[in-house]
């Protein structure tokens, strides 16, 4: 799995919009968010690894933190998602796990998540390897 870092920005809420009352399908394996109705979903697993800026202590992140960095998460790669895919409806950053270790001094924040991407049903979907390599193609740099 590939390590990326998204850049900053303001956290958005991840969820799909879900209208009330309206057939879903069942959540991923990990507990991840229902397919919207009229969507497609890929599911891929991905691992980001965090750091610190210089002068920072280095600790735990608390559950917000955490929050935080997923809602950013689901920011930067829906951005990234929607100028590959016209057609995604929504994307959202699902930690599964995380840990922390604090050896590791320049990333020592593990963070393993799945990609959900919604896309349009009866549009050209990608598949999971394409999703993948967007991800990993995303320009970590200047965000």
């Amino acid at each position: 799995m590939p390590t990326n870092a998204p850049g900053p920005g303001t956290p958005v809420p991840g969820a799909p919009t879900v209208t009330p009352g309206a057939p879903t399908v069942s959540p991923g394996e990990t507990g991840g968010p229902p397919t919207p109705p009229g969507t497609e979903r890929r599911i891929v697993e991905s691992t980001l690894e965090y750091g610190f800026f210089a002068g920072t202590q280095v600790r735990q992140p608390t559950e917000e933190e955490y929050n935080g960095l997923m809602a950013e998460t689901t920011r930067f790669y829906t951005d990234v998602m929607k100028a590959a895919y016209p057609n995604l409806e929504s994307f959202v950053a699902f930690r599964v796990d995380d840990e922390f270790r604090p050896a590791n001094t320049d990333l020592p924040i593990f963070v393993d998540f799945d990609a959900y991407a919604f896309f349009q049903e009866g549009t050209t979907i990608p598949t999971e390897e394409e999703v993948f390599a967007t991800l990993q193609a995303a320009d970590y740099e200047s965000k």
